[in-house]
């Protein structure tokens, strides 16, 4: 047991643990609110970024010391921010991997933000910059909880296309209680093309809505499925 801690204990001080705990906190505070929404990425996969992203950075410290063997004029130069630009540019295909396009909606890109947040915020312990850390972990909370609930008041506009297949004859009529539909969802009908098929008596409209963000295409189109 003496010798198992001798050699855990060797190269690591009490500056050490307190790095890699405030990794795993600020990293799991993070995560949990990740992990609460359901994104993929949640908080093992954000705590074993941070842990890991400070590991690196207290390695990177230790490096001149463990290697150093020369007289007392010579001179050992290691750049960290080369290791830290190591670490950002690798997280990227991690952050990559949970962004998803789905039609005109691309979900993951906040997880994705928080992953490269938690990789900086890794290498900003590992550095030893604890106030700044801690700080930046309450901002970017301040921003996934309360921001949140700000921009679901200000959601942003979506501009789906619809199309409709309707008898030429009753074009005119279909165009009108469109409109009324969309009206119900307030939303407006910012473009109309209207393409007939060559030996056939059918139209097809298309139309291009502006809508809120929140509402969803498919609850437009049962609206005017029901249509005759």
């Amino acid at each position: 047991m003496d010798f198992i801690q001798q050699v855990l204990l060797a190269d690591l001080d009490y500056e050490v643990f307190l790095r890699m705990g405030l990794a795993v906190v600020l990293g799991g505070l993070i995560g949990l609110e990740r992990e609460q929404r359901s994104r993929p990425a949640g908080l093992r996969t954000l705590i074993i970024v941070c842990l890991g992203a400070t590991m690196i950075m207290i390695v990177s410290t230790k490096l001149p010391a463990q290697f150093f063997s020369g007289p007392g004029e010579a001179v050992v130069r290691v750049d960290p921010g080369r290791i830290a630009a190591g670490i950002v540019t690798g997280i990227g295909f991690l952050g990559a991997g949970v962004v998803l396009k789905l039609g005109d909606i691309v979900r993951g890109v906040t997880t994705a933000a928080c992953i490269w947040f938690v990789a900086a915020l890794g290498i900003a312990i590992g550095e030893g910059h604890y106030a700044l850390s801690i700080l930046a972990t309450i901002t970017v909370l301040f921003v996934l909880w309360m921001l949140h609930y700000v921009e679901i008041f200000f959601r942003s506009n979506v501009y789906p296309t619809v199309t409709v297949k309707v008898q030429s004859e009753h074009a005119d009529a279909a165009v009108d209680s469109a409109k009324k539909i969309f009206g119900q969802f307030k939303g407006s009908v910012k473009d109309l093309k209207a393409c007939v098929e060559v030996g056939s008596d059918e139209t097809l409209l298309c139309f291009s809505v502006k809508m809120r963000q929140h509402l969803q295409a498919h609850d437009v189109v049962k609206k005017l499925q029901i249509l005759d």
